[in-house]
């Protein structure tokens, strides 16, 4: 199996209040063969789901009411950080100091909308390509 064939089962979550947002993303990665994915219009779902399931890619939209990106990423930490989850935050905040915070609380990159399909497409290929390098290098030694 190919690394692209690895990426395209891989669990990827959306998290964005907006629904034609999230249709948008789910059309531009079933396009792409991608098969597991999972889309949330609450955060609150959304972080209860991240936390109690595995998951290899969170894109993330950061203005969202009850519960903004920042503080879905801020609960997840720990799973971050010590698991190398990584979150994409796809965002209308073109604001510099909350794209320092979502870096700073481990997202692994920052997107404004509205966005290139292309673009968006790669930066998710680049980064569930380095989810497949790490989990690989996490194995147990001796596998």
């Amino acid at each position: 199996m190919s690394t692209f064939e690895n990426l395209q089962t891989l669990n990827i979550v959306i998290i964005d209040d907006n629904p034609s947002n999230v249709s948008v993303l789910e059309i531009m990665l079933e396009d792409e063969d991608y098969e597991n994915i999972t889309s949330f219009t609450n955060p609150k779902e959304g972080l209860a789901y991240c936390q109690n399931n595995p998951v290899d890619l969170i894109l993330l939209d950061i203005l969202m009411p009850e519960m903004d990106g920042l503080q879905v990423m801020e609960n997840l930490e720990d799973k971050i950080r010590t698991e190398f989850l990584p979150v994409i935050v796809l965002t209308a905040l073109t604001n510099e100091e909350a794209q320092a915070h979502a870096e700073k609380m481990g997202a692994h990159d920052y997107l404004t909308k509205p966005f290139q399909q292309d673009v968006v497409l790669e930066r998710i290929k680049n980064t569930l390509t380095t989810r497949v390098y790490y989990k690989g290098a996490m194995r147990p030694l001796g596998e």
